[in-house]
């Protein structure tokens, strides 16, 4: 009785499956030939409809007995069941019964391959370990190489890159000193990025009280060589009077329009010369 219960519990699925399956049938037939009795005027009709009854009553009463058997084993029979039956077992290998090959010895061209990968194995774990030659004694043994000092090289982070926010300004195209908003005077070094994929050459300008309100470039006119995180230009800023200007980096490609701009602004405090004249006159 128990192989029925797991030859049940093994195939529920498609026997469930194919039960629900006949019970829609058998409740299709039920309805037709319900159907046909009801319409049915002559005999051969009727035992038609009979038949088709008899049919659908049988198709009805075997779905509904095997979803209640397979109801009754899954949550009844299964749990009172031994774990054993229900999985199947594990094949193992009984070494009295299965013969083993006897070992052989070696053939010369097997036993030259093995030494010279295990030379290259070892020569490759005394090559990577670096000894003190200071220290007497040192071999190359398994507790030397375990205590060797490897060394490891720690890639280094490139330094970040200050980029302004807002004026257009990217990791390609950037003013990164001097810093937007901050007080300037005297000679000043601009440093910052003028790089792009297009790139023909670099105007550095700058716009405020001293010039009139127009820009005025601050280095060459043009500049041809790619600059990545490094110094535009310098500029003697003593000349402009003080108050608010505006600094711009323009990239050229073969137009006359710019492809890309980078702009901030800063506060520049001129230098009195007249005062430190007569200062040096005293």
């Amino acid at each position: 009785m128990e192989g029925i219960y797991v030859f049940l519990l093994r195939w529920d699925i498609p026997i469930l499956f194919i039960a629900t399956i006949s019970l829609i049938v058998g409740l299709i037939k039920l309805f037709q030939a319900r159907s046909v009795l009801r319409r049915a005027m002559f005999s051969l009709e009727r035992d038609y409809g009979r038949e088709q009854r008899q049919n659908g009553s049988a198709l009805t009463f075997f779905a509904i007995i095997t979803i209640g058997l397979l109801w009754y084993v899954n949550q009844i029979v299964a749990p009172t069941l031994p774990q054993e039956l229900l999985f199947l077992p594990t094949p193992t290998i009984d070494p009295l019964k299965t013969p083993l090959a006897s070992p052989s010895p070696e053939s010369p061209v097997t036993e030259v391959i093995t030494r010279i990968n295990r030379d290259n194995i070892l020569g490759d774990l005394v090559a990577t370990a670096t000894l003190d030659p200071n220290v007497a004694g040192n071999t190359p043994v398994a507790d030397d190489i375990l205590d060797a000092n490897i060394e490891i090289q720690t890639p280094t982070r490139p330094p970040e890159i200050f980029i302004p926010d807002g004026g257009g300004c990217t990791p390609a195209v950037n003013i990164s000193s001097p810093r937007p908003e901050s007080t300037q005077g005297g000679q000043v070094e601009f440093i910052g990025s003028a790089s792009d994929p297009n790139f023909a050459f670099f105007e550095l300008q700058i716009n405020g009280p001293g010039t009139g309100n127009e820009w005025t470039n601050l280095v060459a006119p043009e500049n041809f060589e790619i600059i990545e995180n490094s110094t535009l230009g310098t500029a003697d800023l003593s000349q402009l009077g003080s108050g608010p200007y505006r600094l711009r980096l323009s990239i050229y490609g073969t137009d006359t329009q710019p492809i890309s701009q980078c702009q901030i602004s800063i506060f520049i405090e001129a230098i009195d010369l007249s005062s430190e004249t007569e200062t040096d006159s005293e």
